[in-house]
Protein backbone atom coordinates (compact mmCIF):
# COMPACT_ATOMS: atom_id res chain seq x y z
CA UNK A 1 0.00 0.00 0.00
CA UNK A 2 1.43 3.50 -1.13
CA UNK A 3 1.97 5.79 2.02
CA UNK A 4 1.59 9.57 1.61
CA UNK A 5 3.93 11.98 3.24
CA UNK A 6 3.84 15.22 4.19
CA UNK A 7 6.42 17.48 5.99
CA UNK A 8 5.19 20.08 8.51
CA UNK A 9 6.64 22.25 11.27
CA UNK A 10 5.62 23.76 14.08
CA UNK A 11 4.44 26.41 12.71
CA UNK A 12 2.11 24.77 10.72
CA UNK A 13 0.77 23.00 14.05
CA UNK A 14 0.12 25.92 15.83
CA UNK A 15 -1.81 27.52 13.54
CA UNK A 16 -4.74 25.47 14.91
CA UNK A 17 -5.86 26.30 17.99
CA UNK A 18 -6.39 22.53 19.72
CA UNK A 19 -2.67 21.53 17.71
CA UNK A 20 -4.55 19.39 15.12
CA UNK A 21 -1.63 17.85 13.08
CA UNK A 22 -3.47 14.64 10.89
CA UNK A 23 -2.57 14.16 7.71
CA UNK A 24 -6.19 14.51 5.90
CA UNK A 25 -6.40 17.57 8.30
CA UNK A 26 -3.48 19.50 6.41
CA UNK A 27 -3.99 18.05 3.05
CA UNK A 28 -7.31 19.35 2.89
CA UNK A 29 -6.11 22.88 3.73
CA UNK A 30 -3.36 22.35 1.28
CA UNK A 31 -5.93 21.50 -1.24
CA UNK A 32 -8.27 24.15 -0.29
CA UNK A 33 -5.79 26.86 -0.53
CA UNK A 34 -5.02 26.14 -4.00
CA UNK A 35 -8.71 25.86 -4.98
CA UNK A 36 -10.15 29.08 -3.60
CA UNK A 37 -8.79 32.45 -4.18
CA UNK A 38 -9.05 35.94 -2.25
CA UNK A 39 -10.55 34.21 1.17
CA UNK A 40 -11.39 35.11 4.42
CA UNK A 41 -12.03 33.42 7.54
CA UNK A 42 -15.69 33.09 8.16
CA UNK A 43 -15.67 35.20 11.33
CA UNK A 44 -14.65 38.12 8.94
CA UNK A 45 -18.02 38.00 7.29
CA UNK A 46 -20.36 37.83 10.34
CA UNK A 47 -21.71 40.47 12.57
CA UNK A 48 -22.71 38.22 15.67
CA UNK A 49 -23.67 34.79 15.95
CA UNK A 50 -24.45 32.49 18.85
CA UNK A 51 -25.11 28.89 19.88
CA UNK A 52 -28.26 26.98 21.00
CA UNK A 53 -30.30 26.83 24.58
CA UNK A 54 -29.76 23.11 26.10
CA UNK A 55 -33.77 23.36 26.34
CA UNK A 56 -34.44 19.87 28.65
CA UNK A 57 -36.39 16.95 27.51
CA UNK A 58 -39.58 18.24 29.92
CA UNK A 59 -40.06 21.68 28.04
CA UNK A 60 -41.05 20.08 24.32
CA UNK A 61 -44.18 19.38 23.27
CA UNK A 62 -46.01 18.86 20.22
CA UNK A 63 -48.07 21.62 19.63
CA UNK A 64 -47.96 25.54 20.38
CA UNK A 65 -46.66 28.84 18.96
CA UNK A 66 -42.57 28.76 20.10
CA UNK A 67 -40.62 26.44 18.05
CA UNK A 68 -37.56 25.17 19.40
CA UNK A 69 -35.30 25.02 16.14
CA UNK A 70 -33.40 21.96 15.93
CA UNK A 71 -30.85 21.27 13.05
CA UNK A 72 -33.25 17.71 12.26
CA UNK A 73 -35.74 20.65 10.54
CA UNK A 74 -33.17 21.86 7.90
CA UNK A 75 -33.64 20.46 4.58
CA UNK A 76 -31.78 20.31 1.48
CA UNK A 77 -32.98 23.73 0.44
CA UNK A 78 -32.03 25.59 3.34
CA UNK A 79 -35.71 26.04 3.96
CA UNK A 80 -37.12 24.83 7.39
CA UNK A 81 -39.24 21.86 7.85
CA UNK A 82 -42.21 23.05 9.85
CA UNK A 83 -44.27 20.10 9.69
CA UNK A 84 -42.37 18.07 12.42
CA UNK A 85 -41.67 20.73 14.88
CA UNK A 86 -40.96 20.26 19.09
CA UNK A 87 -42.41 23.94 20.64
CA UNK A 88 -41.65 25.09 23.66
CA UNK A 89 -43.75 27.09 26.43
CA UNK A 90 -44.97 30.14 25.46
CA UNK A 91 -43.52 32.27 28.43
CA UNK A 92 -40.16 31.05 27.53
CA UNK A 93 -39.90 33.89 24.20
CA UNK A 94 -40.60 36.74 26.62
CA UNK A 95 -38.37 35.14 29.64
CA UNK A 96 -34.95 37.70 29.70
CA UNK A 97 -32.79 34.23 30.01
CA UNK A 98 -33.83 32.24 26.68
CA UNK A 99 -33.68 36.43 24.86
CA UNK A 100 -30.24 35.86 22.92
CA UNK A 101 -31.87 32.81 21.38
CA UNK A 102 -34.61 33.82 19.32
CA UNK A 103 -33.47 33.70 15.75
CA UNK A 104 -34.06 36.41 13.53
CA UNK A 105 -34.84 36.90 9.81
CA UNK A 106 -32.15 36.46 7.43
CA UNK A 107 -29.67 34.58 10.05
CA UNK A 108 -28.26 31.17 8.92
CA UNK A 109 -28.49 28.35 11.14
CA UNK A 110 -25.64 25.32 11.03
CA UNK A 111 -25.85 22.49 12.80
CA UNK A 112 -22.69 21.04 14.81
CA UNK A 113 -23.35 17.63 15.32
CA UNK A 114 -24.81 14.12 14.86
CA UNK A 115 -26.72 13.06 11.98
CA UNK A 116 -27.60 17.19 10.86
CA UNK A 117 -23.81 17.85 10.77
CA UNK A 118 -23.03 20.89 8.58
CA UNK A 119 -26.89 21.48 7.43
CA UNK A 120 -27.91 24.89 7.07
CA UNK A 121 -30.66 26.96 7.30
CA UNK A 122 -31.58 30.47 6.03
CA UNK A 123 -34.27 31.75 8.07
CA UNK A 124 -36.65 33.63 5.73
CA UNK A 125 -39.62 34.74 7.77
CA UNK A 126 -40.28 36.38 10.64
CA UNK A 127 -41.29 33.05 13.11
CA UNK A 128 -41.10 32.71 16.78
CA UNK A 129 -38.55 30.13 17.12
CA UNK A 130 -35.80 29.93 20.27
CA UNK A 131 -32.63 28.06 18.65
CA UNK A 132 -31.65 24.91 20.91
CA UNK A 133 -28.30 23.38 21.24
CA UNK A 134 -25.54 21.85 19.12
CA UNK A 135 -26.45 24.76 16.60
CA UNK A 136 -25.36 28.17 15.83
CA UNK A 137 -27.15 31.09 14.38
CA UNK A 138 -24.70 33.67 12.29
CA UNK A 139 -25.97 37.41 10.93
CA UNK A 140 -23.43 38.05 8.03
CA UNK A 141 -22.20 41.87 7.82
CA UNK A 142 -24.37 44.06 5.40
CA UNK A 143 -22.25 43.88 2.39
CA UNK A 144 -22.52 39.99 2.37
CA UNK A 145 -26.08 39.13 0.71
CA UNK A 146 -27.58 35.87 3.41
CA UNK A 147 -29.11 33.98 0.19
CA UNK A 148 -25.91 34.57 -1.86
CA UNK A 149 -23.76 33.66 1.03
CA UNK A 150 -25.44 30.76 2.18
CA UNK A 151 -25.28 28.76 -0.81
CA UNK A 152 -21.53 29.40 -0.63
CA UNK A 153 -21.05 28.65 2.63
CA UNK A 154 -23.11 25.23 1.87
CA UNK A 155 -21.25 23.94 -0.94
CA UNK A 156 -17.68 24.31 1.61
CA UNK A 157 -18.97 23.67 5.35
CA UNK A 158 -20.56 20.52 3.28
CA UNK A 159 -16.62 19.26 1.81
CA UNK A 160 -15.38 20.19 5.27
CA UNK A 161 -17.33 18.06 6.83
CA UNK A 162 -17.53 14.82 5.01
CA UNK A 163 -13.69 15.17 4.24
CA UNK A 164 -12.45 16.17 8.55
CA UNK A 165 -15.59 16.06 10.66
CA UNK A 166 -18.40 13.29 10.01
CA UNK A 167 -17.70 9.97 11.45
CA UNK A 168 -19.55 6.76 10.29
CA UNK A 169 -20.94 4.53 13.68
CA UNK A 170 -19.97 7.72 15.88
CA UNK A 171 -20.51 10.83 17.34
CA UNK A 172 -19.65 13.87 14.38
CA UNK A 173 -18.93 17.15 15.66
CA UNK A 174 -17.86 20.28 14.46
CA UNK A 175 -16.35 22.97 16.95
CA UNK A 176 -17.56 27.05 16.57
CA UNK A 177 -14.10 27.61 16.67
CA UNK A 178 -13.34 25.72 13.89
CA UNK A 179 -16.45 26.40 11.69
CA UNK A 180 -15.64 30.08 12.10
CA UNK A 181 -11.80 29.42 10.70
CA UNK A 182 -13.41 27.94 7.48
CA UNK A 183 -11.84 30.25 4.38
CA UNK A 184 -14.57 31.77 2.85
CA UNK A 185 -14.54 33.23 -0.77
CA UNK A 186 -15.34 36.86 -0.87
CA UNK A 187 -17.61 38.40 -3.73
CA UNK A 188 -18.07 41.50 -4.73
CA UNK A 189 -21.15 43.53 -5.02
CA UNK A 190 -21.54 43.13 -8.99
CA UNK A 191 -20.72 39.20 -8.48
CA UNK A 192 -23.23 38.58 -5.47
CA UNK A 193 -25.81 40.12 -7.67
CA UNK A 194 -25.03 37.94 -10.32
CA UNK A 195 -25.23 34.49 -8.22
CA UNK A 196 -28.49 35.94 -6.75
CA UNK A 197 -30.60 36.44 -9.46
CA UNK A 198 -29.71 32.71 -10.63
CA UNK A 199 -30.70 31.60 -7.29
CA UNK A 200 -33.33 32.88 -7.26
CA UNK A 201 -34.56 32.02 -10.53
CA UNK A 202 -33.87 28.36 -9.49
CA UNK A 203 -35.57 28.83 -6.14
CA UNK A 204 -38.69 30.11 -8.14
CA UNK A 205 -38.87 27.28 -10.61
CA UNK A 206 -38.75 24.32 -7.96
CA UNK A 207 -41.35 26.42 -4.96
CA UNK A 208 -43.75 24.01 -6.09
CA UNK A 209 -41.35 20.45 -5.71
CA UNK A 210 -38.98 21.20 -3.83
CA UNK A 211 -39.96 18.68 -0.44
CA UNK A 212 -39.17 15.05 -2.15
CA UNK A 213 -39.55 13.57 0.70
CA UNK A 214 -42.98 15.26 2.55
CA UNK A 215 -44.52 14.77 -0.90
CA UNK A 216 -43.54 10.77 -0.93
CA UNK A 217 -44.39 10.59 3.05
CA UNK A 218 -47.93 12.33 2.14
CA UNK A 219 -48.76 9.89 -0.99
CA UNK A 220 -47.76 7.02 1.40
CA UNK A 221 -49.80 7.95 3.88
CA UNK A 222 -52.96 8.80 1.13
CA UNK A 223 -52.65 4.78 0.15
CA UNK A 224 -52.74 3.49 3.52
CA UNK A 225 -54.80 5.91 5.30
CA UNK A 226 -57.70 4.86 2.56
CA UNK A 227 -56.89 0.91 2.11
CA UNK A 228 -57.47 0.95 6.17
CA UNK A 229 -59.77 3.56 7.15
CA UNK A 230 -57.50 5.26 9.47
CA UNK A 231 -58.76 8.46 10.27
CA UNK A 232 -55.67 10.89 10.66
CA UNK A 233 -57.19 14.02 12.33
CA UNK A 234 -58.03 11.74 15.37
CA UNK A 235 -54.82 10.39 15.93
CA UNK A 236 -53.41 14.22 15.91
CA UNK A 237 -55.98 14.80 18.14
CA UNK A 238 -54.29 12.01 20.43
CA UNK A 239 -50.66 12.98 19.64
CA UNK A 240 -51.60 16.50 21.09
CA UNK A 241 -52.41 15.85 23.93
CA UNK A 242 -50.26 16.63 27.09
CA UNK A 243 -52.11 13.97 29.84
CA UNK A 244 -53.08 10.34 28.81
CA UNK A 245 -55.49 8.21 31.10
CA UNK A 246 -55.41 4.86 31.17
CA UNK A 247 -56.25 1.49 33.02
CA UNK A 248 -54.31 -1.68 33.95
CA UNK A 249 -55.76 -3.31 31.04
CA UNK A 250 -54.45 -0.52 28.53
CA UNK A 251 -51.28 -1.28 30.88
CA UNK A 252 -50.43 -4.10 29.73
CA UNK A 253 -52.08 -4.19 26.12
CA UNK A 254 -49.14 -5.77 23.73
CA UNK A 255 -46.59 -4.71 26.82
CA UNK A 256 -44.51 -7.46 28.10
CA UNK A 257 -41.78 -5.44 29.82
CA UNK A 258 -44.93 -3.24 31.72
CA UNK A 259 -43.73 0.12 30.33
CA UNK A 260 -45.46 2.45 32.40
CA UNK A 261 -44.45 5.85 30.57
CA UNK A 262 -46.43 8.28 28.89
CA UNK A 263 -44.62 8.01 25.41
CA UNK A 264 -45.95 4.54 25.71
CA UNK A 265 -49.04 4.77 26.65
CA UNK A 266 -49.34 7.32 23.53
CA UNK A 267 -48.39 4.93 21.86
CA UNK A 268 -51.01 2.23 23.02
CA UNK A 269 -53.53 4.57 22.65
CA UNK A 270 -52.63 5.61 19.20
CA UNK A 271 -52.82 2.01 17.88
CA UNK A 272 -55.96 1.36 19.86
CA UNK A 273 -57.60 4.39 17.82
CA UNK A 274 -55.97 3.44 14.40
CA UNK A 275 -56.66 0.16 13.73
CA UNK A 276 -60.90 0.27 14.81
CA UNK A 277 -61.65 -0.26 11.65
CA UNK A 278 -59.36 -2.74 10.42
CA UNK A 279 -59.60 -6.62 11.09
CA UNK A 280 -56.54 -7.73 9.96
CA UNK A 281 -53.87 -6.84 12.57
CA UNK A 282 -50.67 -8.76 13.09
CA UNK A 283 -47.19 -8.36 15.55
CA UNK A 284 -44.71 -8.09 12.97
CA UNK A 285 -43.09 -10.64 15.03
CA UNK A 286 -45.36 -13.06 13.80
CA UNK A 287 -43.21 -12.72 10.42
CA UNK A 288 -39.89 -12.24 11.26
CA UNK A 289 -37.13 -15.15 11.20
CA UNK A 290 -34.32 -13.05 12.96
CA UNK A 291 -32.56 -9.65 13.18
CA UNK A 292 -29.37 -8.26 13.24
CA UNK A 293 -27.98 -4.87 13.87
CA UNK A 294 -24.64 -3.96 11.89
CA UNK A 295 -20.64 -3.31 12.22
CA UNK A 296 -19.57 0.01 12.74
CA UNK A 297 -15.37 -0.35 12.19
CA UNK A 298 -13.57 3.03 12.22
CA UNK A 299 -13.42 4.62 8.94
CA UNK A 300 -10.14 6.49 7.51
CA UNK A 301 -10.94 8.76 3.84
CA UNK A 302 -7.57 7.02 2.87
CA UNK A 303 -9.04 2.95 3.64
CA UNK A 304 -10.32 1.24 0.27
CA UNK A 305 -10.80 -2.00 2.06
CA UNK A 306 -14.39 -2.05 2.81
CA UNK A 307 -17.39 0.15 2.27
CA UNK A 308 -19.12 1.17 4.77
CA UNK A 309 -23.20 2.34 4.81
CA UNK A 310 -25.05 4.54 7.37
CA UNK A 311 -28.51 5.70 8.37
CA UNK A 312 -28.14 8.30 5.91
CA UNK A 313 -28.71 5.74 3.19
CA UNK A 314 -32.35 4.84 4.52
CA UNK A 315 -34.71 6.87 3.01
CA UNK A 316 -38.77 7.47 2.86
CA UNK A 317 -39.23 6.22 -0.29
CA UNK A 318 -37.93 2.77 1.19
CA UNK A 319 -35.09 2.61 -1.15
CA UNK A 320 -31.01 2.24 0.13
CA UNK A 321 -29.57 4.53 -1.43
CA UNK A 322 -25.40 3.82 -2.03
CA UNK A 323 -23.96 7.54 -3.14
CA UNK A 324 -22.69 8.74 0.96
CA UNK A 325 -20.55 5.52 1.46
CA UNK A 326 -17.39 5.36 4.48
CA UNK A 327 -14.18 3.06 4.26
CA UNK A 328 -12.85 1.32 6.48
CA UNK A 329 -9.58 -1.11 6.52
CA UNK A 330 -10.46 -2.52 9.81
CA UNK A 331 -11.61 -6.11 9.41
CA UNK A 332 -13.26 -9.19 11.78
CA UNK A 333 -13.84 -12.62 12.01
CA UNK A 334 -17.23 -13.67 9.78
CA UNK A 335 -17.20 -10.08 7.70
CA UNK A 336 -19.27 -11.93 4.95
CA UNK A 337 -22.75 -11.84 8.03
CA UNK A 338 -22.37 -7.65 7.94
CA UNK A 339 -22.17 -7.79 3.20
CA UNK A 340 -25.68 -5.99 2.37
CA UNK A 341 -27.40 -8.46 -0.23
CA UNK A 342 -29.99 -7.44 -2.65
CA UNK A 343 -33.41 -7.57 -0.83
CA UNK A 344 -32.15 -6.83 2.22
CA UNK A 345 -34.83 -4.69 4.44
CA UNK A 346 -32.96 -2.34 6.89
CA UNK A 347 -34.34 -0.08 9.11
CA UNK A 348 -32.52 2.77 11.21
CA UNK A 349 -31.67 1.26 14.63
CA UNK A 350 -31.06 4.87 16.20
CA UNK A 351 -31.50 8.26 14.91
CA UNK A 352 -34.35 11.20 15.50
CA UNK A 353 -37.61 10.27 17.34
CA UNK A 354 -38.94 11.66 13.58
CA UNK A 355 -36.41 8.70 11.61
CA UNK A 356 -35.80 6.11 14.00
CA UNK A 357 -36.86 2.83 12.51
CA UNK A 358 -37.07 4.45 8.99
CA UNK A 359 -37.00 1.29 6.59
CA UNK A 360 -35.67 0.97 3.08
CA UNK A 361 -34.57 -2.09 1.25
CA UNK A 362 -31.55 -2.59 -0.86
CA UNK A 363 -31.00 -2.85 -5.06
CA UNK A 364 -28.21 -4.44 -5.27
CA UNK A 365 -26.90 -6.61 -8.98
CA UNK A 366 -24.03 -8.81 -9.37
CA UNK A 367 -21.71 -6.63 -10.28
CA UNK A 368 -22.14 -4.13 -7.72
CA UNK A 369 -19.23 -3.70 -4.64
CA UNK A 370 -19.68 -4.89 -1.41
CA UNK A 371 -20.95 -2.93 1.26
CA UNK A 372 -21.08 -3.46 5.05
CA UNK A 373 -24.26 -2.12 6.92
CA UNK A 374 -23.34 -0.15 9.84
CA UNK A 375 -24.02 -0.60 13.70
CA UNK A 376 -27.19 2.34 13.51
CA UNK A 377 -29.51 0.25 11.32
CA UNK A 378 -30.61 -3.33 11.85
CA UNK A 379 -31.19 -5.81 8.64
CA UNK A 380 -34.83 -8.01 8.87
CA UNK A 381 -35.20 -11.28 8.29
CA UNK A 382 -39.04 -11.82 6.83
CA UNK A 383 -40.31 -14.79 6.29
CA UNK A 384 -42.63 -15.56 2.94
CA UNK A 385 -45.88 -15.09 4.39
CA UNK A 386 -45.37 -11.75 4.04
CA UNK A 387 -44.62 -8.88 0.84
CA UNK A 388 -41.41 -6.82 2.33
CA UNK A 389 -41.97 -4.19 0.36
CA UNK A 390 -45.15 -3.94 1.76
CA UNK A 391 -44.38 -4.01 5.29
CA UNK A 392 -41.46 -1.26 4.54
CA UNK A 393 -43.70 0.98 3.01
CA UNK A 394 -46.06 0.40 6.15
CA UNK A 395 -43.09 1.32 8.51
CA UNK A 396 -42.60 4.11 6.92
CA UNK A 397 -46.39 5.28 7.23
CA UNK A 398 -47.96 6.96 9.45
CA UNK A 399 -48.46 3.59 11.19
CA UNK A 400 -44.68 2.96 11.76
CA UNK A 401 -43.73 6.64 12.13
CA UNK A 402 -46.05 6.81 15.25
CA UNK A 403 -45.74 3.66 16.87
CA UNK A 404 -41.31 4.31 16.50
CA UNK A 405 -41.28 8.02 17.77
CA UNK A 406 -43.31 7.13 21.04
CA UNK A 407 -41.57 3.08 21.49
CA UNK A 408 -38.08 4.27 21.26
CA UNK A 409 -35.54 4.83 23.92
CA UNK A 410 -33.13 7.72 25.12
CA UNK A 411 -33.12 10.80 27.00
CA UNK A 412 -31.51 12.95 23.95
CA UNK A 413 -34.76 13.35 21.42
CA UNK A 414 -31.95 13.99 18.52
CA UNK A 415 -30.86 10.13 19.22
CA UNK A 416 -33.04 7.14 20.02
CA UNK A 417 -33.13 4.03 19.43
CA UNK A 418 -35.38 0.70 19.18
CA UNK A 419 -34.22 -3.32 19.66
CA UNK A 420 -35.44 -5.96 18.08
CA UNK A 421 -38.16 -5.83 21.05
CA UNK A 422 -39.59 -2.75 19.64
CA UNK A 423 -39.92 -4.45 16.12
CA UNK A 424 -41.53 -7.56 17.16
CA UNK A 425 -44.04 -6.12 18.93
CA UNK A 426 -45.31 -3.40 16.08
CA UNK A 427 -49.05 -3.90 15.05
CA UNK A 428 -49.96 -3.69 11.63
CA UNK A 429 -52.45 -4.45 9.10
CA UNK A 430 -51.66 -7.55 7.37
CA UNK A 431 -54.24 -8.50 4.23
CA UNK A 432 -53.68 -11.47 2.23
CA UNK A 433 -50.80 -11.29 0.14
CA UNK A 434 -52.49 -10.13 -3.10
CA UNK A 435 -54.09 -6.98 -1.33
CA UNK A 436 -50.50 -6.35 -0.31
CA UNK A 437 -49.10 -6.28 -3.73
CA UNK A 438 -52.10 -3.89 -4.60
CA UNK A 439 -51.32 -1.55 -1.94
CA UNK A 440 -47.48 -1.77 -2.96
CA UNK A 441 -48.02 -1.09 -6.79
CA UNK A 442 -50.63 1.90 -5.80
CA UNK A 443 -47.16 3.53 -4.01
CA UNK A 444 -44.62 3.10 -6.25
CA UNK A 445 -46.81 4.20 -9.14
CA UNK A 446 -46.98 7.27 -7.65
CA UNK A 447 -43.46 7.71 -6.06
CA UNK A 448 -42.06 7.00 -10.02
CA UNK A 449 -43.83 10.01 -10.85
CA UNK A 450 -42.16 11.78 -8.54
CA UNK A 451 -38.65 10.35 -8.79
CA UNK A 452 -38.74 12.21 -12.54
CA UNK A 453 -39.40 15.37 -10.85
CA UNK A 454 -36.97 14.80 -8.24
CA UNK A 455 -34.30 14.03 -11.07
CA UNK A 456 -35.13 17.08 -12.98
CA UNK A 457 -34.62 19.17 -9.21
CA UNK A 458 -31.19 17.76 -8.71
CA UNK A 459 -29.82 18.56 -12.14
CA UNK A 460 -31.11 22.10 -11.73
CA UNK A 461 -29.52 22.34 -8.27
CA UNK A 462 -25.95 20.86 -9.60
CA UNK A 463 -26.18 22.81 -12.80
CA UNK A 464 -26.43 25.89 -10.17
CA UNK A 465 -24.00 24.77 -7.66
CA UNK A 466 -21.17 24.69 -10.81
CA UNK A 467 -21.89 27.69 -12.17
CA UNK A 468 -21.34 29.26 -7.96
CA UNK A 469 -18.17 26.96 -7.80
CA UNK A 470 -16.83 28.37 -11.18
CA UNK A 471 -17.60 32.19 -9.41
CA UNK A 472 -16.12 31.62 -6.24
CA UNK A 473 -12.97 30.24 -8.15
CA UNK A 474 -12.08 32.50 -10.27
CA UNK A 475 -11.64 34.80 -8.08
Amino acid sequence: MAIKIQKLNFKNISHHNILRNDFKYFQWISDFTNKYKNTQKLKYFVSYSYKGYAFEAKDFSTEGEIIALKGANFQEDFFIDFDNMDYLPEEFYDMEKFKKFKVQRNEIVIALVGHSIGKIALIRDDVKMLLNQNNISIKLKEEYNSLVYTYIISIIIKEVVEKLYKVSGGYSFLRVDDLMDIQIPILDKNEQDYLLDLINKYENSISKSRNYNKIIEKLINEVITKEFCIDIETLKKIENKKNIDTDLYSLSFNNSNLRASYRWNKAVQLQEKMFLNCNCIEKLGKYIINTKNGWSPTCDDNATTNIILGIDCININTSLSFDSPKYSDESKDNINNDIIKNGDLFVSRGNTVNLVALASIAKLSDEDEDYIFSDLMIRINLNDDINKEYVAYIINSIIGRLYFKYVSKGKNQSMVKISSKELNDFLLPVPNKAKQKEVVDLIKAEIDKQDIIKQQLIDKRNELENIIRDTIKEN
